[in-house]
């Protein structure tokens, strides 16, 4: 489990997120070489839904893929919402009102042509249910056994390799610090540089994180109450 002197270590970093040296990051790019990954295009006509989740879009046309961890509740539809990050908040898959929610990806991300990041959110409920067991993450032995995870779309399967757990905070609005749940598209070097400087300093077991520039990214954001407002996320990168 991860100490209260780390917890407390992280919290001192929080303002310090930009003292990571440049040399650290391995995601040299240059602006041609990001427009380059960002300009490529699937058009979805297409693409063929998945036999397996056609019942699901009939029953909710919001859904746009399957997230599973292994041994963990985490076993789940997505949906995204156009224009609103609120709804599912308090919605379940059927449309009725519930507290616990439904998981939901950030209405900002393409899973069809993948932004850079793909964030999916979800409530860090008492009973474990939804992102509720995202906190096994912080023990160190079932993170280096629960290191591939799935993120499967309408139209294809897809696996990813959790590269980083985090544990954040809710930043105030006129603080200068990096907002790791507004990250979604790099749209330059400096931006990709910022995030990885940012999960880097936040991680919580070290700085040796893999991400280069043609990784496709995968981010699931909870809440937790190591710190108020505070948040624990996990990166992963797309490996299959």
């Amino acid at each position: 489990m991860v100490s209260t002197r780390k917890m407390a270590q992280l919290q001192n970093e929080k303002s310090n997120y930009t003292k990571t040296d440049d040399s650290e990051v391995k995601s040299q790019v240059t602006n041609n070489e990001i427009a380059a990954i960002n300009s490529r295009v699937v058009d979805p006509k297409t693409l063929t839904i998945l036999p397996e989740y056609q019942p699901y879009l009939a029953q909710n046309p919001d859904f746009v893929g399957w997230l599973v961890v292994p041994d963990t509740q985490v076993n789940y539809p997505v949906c995204q919402r156009q224009n609103d990050n609120d709804y599912y908040l308090n919605h379940g898959f059927d449309g009725k009102e519930d507290s616990t929610g439904t998981l939901f990806m950030d209405y900002r991300c393409d899973y069809i042509n993948p932004t850079t990041n793909t964030i999916i959110y979800g409530h860090n409920m008492n009973n474990g249910s939804m992102f509720g067991e995202l906190k096994k993450y912080l023990e160190e032995s079932f993170y280096q056994s629960h290191k591939i995870i799935s993120m499967d779309t309408l139209y294809e399967h897809r696996q990813y390799e959790v590269v980083a757990v985090c544990l954040s905070e809710v930043q105030y609005q006129d603080d200068n610090n990096f907002r790791y749940y507004n990250f979604i598209n790099a749209d330059s070097p400096t931006e990709l540089d910022a995030f990885i400087r940012t999960i880097k300093n936040l991680s919580v077991y070290g700085s040796n994180i893999d991400i280069q520039k043609t990784d496709k990214l995968l981010t699931l954001s909870t809440c937790n109450n190591y710190t108020e407002d505070g948040r624990l996320f996990i990166v992963a990168k797309r490996v299959k």
